[in-house]
């Protein structure tokens, strides 16, 4: 099974090798049996998961998955504070009330006034370039957080990765929607909202050097 590829602890792999093959074997026959052909590579993913889910190899592969969902967690939780920061930078600066009055609570907002931000303040000028280009990399990600963050892992692929079964909204009804992620682009996904996260630190330090001290006292109450 392709599973096996994606195990990177040999021990593990090894004191669980017997029971799996044991285990495998039966549910084959079994399949073999009733059907008088022999299952699929699929097929046999499927039949294999009770016996296999008691696995040390299975548990260590679901308790990784669950540290990467937490750690998307925190890390967006720390992109978007810092994301607050900078707004609220912008708005207690000079000119920068023409932007709105208020700080906004969701997620869109929240990117369409920063990306104003670096697109209308002149006193932002210089981190212009820095700016919008975080702007388009939030972009780019905040479907696979909200896919992972709201989303239930609905079942474990083949290729070790998930699907996430998450609801999209059309008046009264709620519209179910599924997407696989394999566990490459999930690891990957992670790496680049760790690098987005320095970026976007290193950004607001920059602009705390840039602009008179009080204005960052104001913007951080």
């Amino acid at each position: 099974m392709r599973f096996f590829a994606k195990v990177r602890s040999l021990p593990v792999l090894l004191m669980d090798f017997p029971r799996i093959v044991v285990g495998i074997t039966r549910v084959s026959f079994e399949f073999y049996q009733k059907h008088k052909r022999r299952p699929t590579e699929q097929e046999l993913y499927e039949i294999s998961l009770p016996f296999m889910a008691k696995t040390r190899i299975f548990r260590q592969d679901q308790s990784n998955f669950e540290q990467i969902v937490g750690m998307t967690a925190i890390t967006w939780a720390i992109i978007e504070h810092t994301v607050d920061l900078i707004n609220a930078i912008s708005i207690t600066r000079a000119g920068g009330h023409e932007l709105g009055d208020y700080l906004p609570q969701s997620l869109k907002p929240k990117l369409a006034l920063f990306k104003r931000s670096f697109e209308g303040l002149g006193s932002l000028n210089s981190f212009k370039e820095r700016g919008l280009t975080i702007h388009e990399n939030l972009n780019e990600l905040k479907e696979y957080r909200h896919d992972l963050i709201h989303g239930i892992a609905s079942q474990r692929l083949l290729s070790g990765g998930r699907e996430i079964l998450r609801h999209s909204y059309r008046g009264a009804k709620l519209l179910p929607q599924a997407k696989p992620y394999t566990m490459e682009e999930i690891i990957q996904t992670m790496v680049q909202l760790f690098t987005l996260r320095n970026e976007l630190r290193r950004l607001l330090t920059d602009i705390d050097a840039a602009l008179p001290k009080d204005m960052i006292d104001d913007a951080r109450g």
